[in-house]
């Protein structure tokens, strides 16, 4: 019987050893913000089989029998393996609900191989129907020009034009620290620690403050024009710093580390990645740029139709989606199509940003008429349209997925949770909106009739803030 036994074993791992399919990509792991707004999705994978492989077949099913798509694989066989060992490779169409990923060998015999894998793409969506205005205050007695919450949701920074930053108790809105400057402030960023409060002023200073004692410690000195654009890397080493040409600072060391020259331009806005890897920036013609921080290195530059200018921006957490906002209300999301690992991904700039998708029709109108305006009685008209308009980056049209509908007022606030499934936007004319990335849908909307200067939304995607013209702030959120 243990003869038996063993040699049965034996059979099934030899059997299990010969028929084997392993998946590359996509992952079983396939989750967002990956799917976004892509309509093919390179498979691919390899197959050791126990005979001489035909053909692999690889089909797209639901749970539904009835809904399936089929995609012919391109076959590379492994040389001495007389067509028993193969990669194959294909481009797929990869689409909720069609979840189920089948790989189908059919061998020389005409006899088949198949296994499924079941990919975690389903349509995931928030409800967001108990999320709504929390609280209400002033703790600023003119414009926020910026916002931001701190990773844990411990604080909110501001920094405002009656020339102070704050760091303020987001549960209250109470000022729990106050730092004052000798001009507005334009930029806040607290350190993941908590020591140390980073700030630009319109005096062209980048200033360092002690938290505990509410102090300036260090005063970074450089620039010709007031600092407009400010960021802190993810390991607070470094800050970078602009308005017509970019500094990047050592913080730790209190030190200048270099300074990029950007045709005197003026810069809206600095990003680092995630990882801290790469530097982008946008400016007043709309050019988003890519900089390598550690030699100043410009690695990509890529401009909109129009030279609009850019205001805001938001990367995805895997540093392959890039959402930009302008002044005059239009959002477009890039595609990172080649990983920035890679050292050639410059070499063919169109395959580098291959997508351009439009969230909302840009308006062409002065934003400041429609500053108070109440837009609820239009958006009524175009809320249940596709919000994803998928176009060659080469046509123009694309400016316009809708034919009626007008945005109002330029992007003031745009960013994503920290898994990037949802995108909070907030206008200047009071507009705030959450928009689920996969689908495109708005899952929640509301209108101020504010006038908004700033806007950020929490890493859990369960808060967001609004900063106003006068000073006030906004705390929206689930509410118990």
């Amino acid at each position: 019987m243990r003869v038996i036994f063993i040699f049965l074993f034996y059979v099934c791992c030899v059997v299990a050893l010969c028929n084997e399919i392993t998946l590359w990509t996509p992952g079983t792991e396939y989750q967002f913000p990956t799917l976004t707004f892509q309509q093919q999705t390179l498979v691919s994978g390899e197959v050791k089989a126990e005979k001489p492989i035909k053909s692999i077949t690889v089909e797209m099913v639901s749970k539904k029998p009835e809904q399936k798509q089929s995609f012919p694989c391109s076959l590379y066989f492994e040389e001495s393996s007389a067509k028993k060992q193969a990669v194959f490779k294909t481009m797929a169409m990869i689409q909720a609900p069609m979840s189920l990923l089948n790989v189908i060998v059919l061998y020389e015999d005409q006899s088949t191989f198949e296994k499924i894998f079941p990919l975690k793409m389903a349509y995931k969506i928030a409800q967001y129907e108990s999320f709504g205005l929390l609280l209400k205050a002033s703790p600023h007695t003119q414009a926020i020009a910026s916002i931001n919450f701190t990773y844990d949701n411990e604080y909110l920074v501001t920094a405002s034009d009656d020339n102070k930053a704050c760091l303020i108790d987001p549960a209250t809105l109470k000022v729990i620290k106050s730092f004052r400057h000798p001009f507005p402030v334009s930029r806040a960023f607290l350190t993941r620690d908590k020591k140390l409060l980073v700030t630009s002023c319109k005096d062209k200073a980048i200033r360092v403050w002690d938290v505990s004692t509410e102090k300036e410690i260090h005063k970074f000195t450089g620039h010709d024009y007031p600092v407009y654009a400010l960021a802190l890397s993810p390991d607070n080493k470094y800050i970078a710093s602009a308005c017509r040409k970019i500094i990047m600072w050592n913080l730790p060391e209190r030190k200048k580390i270099s300074e990029w020259p950007t045709n005197y331009r003026k810069i809206f806005h600095l990003l680092f990645s995630g990882d801290g890897r790469y530097l982008f920036s946008t400016d007043e013609l709309g050019l988003v740029k890519i900089w390598n921080p550690a030699d100043g290195y410009m690695k990509y530059e890529r401009g909109v139709p129009y030279g609009e200018e850019s205001a805001c921006m938001t990367i995805s957490s895997d540093t392959r989606f890039l959402y930009t906002g302008n002044i005059r209300g239009a959002i477009r999301c890039w595609q990172l199509i080649l990983d920035p690992s890679v050292e050639s991904w410059n070499n063919d700039g169109r395959k580098m940003w291959e997508r351009r998708i439009l969230f909302i029709k840009s308006s062409y109108h002065d934003p400041a008429r429609y500053a108070y305006t109440d837009f609820s009685k239009y958006f009524d008209k175009v809320k249940n349209h596709s919000f994803c308009t998928i176009t060659d980056r080469d046509k123009f049209e694309v400016d316009a997925p809708y034919s009626s509908f007008t945005q109002g007022g330029g992007i003031v606030g745009l960013e994503l949770n920290n898994s990037g499934e949802f995108l909070m936007l907030a206008t200047r004319d009071g507009e705030m909106r959450i928009h689920e990335t996969f689908t495109a849908v708005c899952r929640y909307e509301v209108i101020l009739n504010k006038n908004l200067q700033s806007a950020t939304f929490a890493e859990n995607g369960a808060f967001v803030a609004l900063g106003g013209a006068k000073g006030e702030i906004f705390v929206y959120g689930f509410k118990p």
